[in-house]
């Protein structure tokens, strides 16, 4: 989150947006069984993670608008709300 600060400076941001992907190498890598045929149980582990990282920027920058989507391999950004 150190180099965060830096490009809120220089660039003045005020919004940040974490997208996640369907069928992720880097997921399937980490967990023994990735439910490739069951899209929503997929999403719900994207939205898990989506979250450890909404929760990470607004801790350290809260004054940031963080949106979280989940991206389908055929182009759809489904919207992640991010959890109280």
């Amino acid at each position: 989150m150190g180099s965060t600060g830096s490009f809120k400076k220089i660039h003045r941001i005020s919004k940040v947006i974490i997208l996640d992907h369907q069928d992720c190498g880097a997921y399937a890598s980490k967990f023994e069984i990735m439910p490739k045929d069951d899209l929503e149980a997929e999403q719900q582990i994207h939205t898990q993670y989506l979250n450890q990282a909404y929760q990470q920027v607004k801790q350290h920058h809260p004054e940031l608008i963080v949106e979280l989507y989940f991206m389908l391999l055929n182009g759809e950004a489904r919207p992640v709300l991010p959890e109280a």
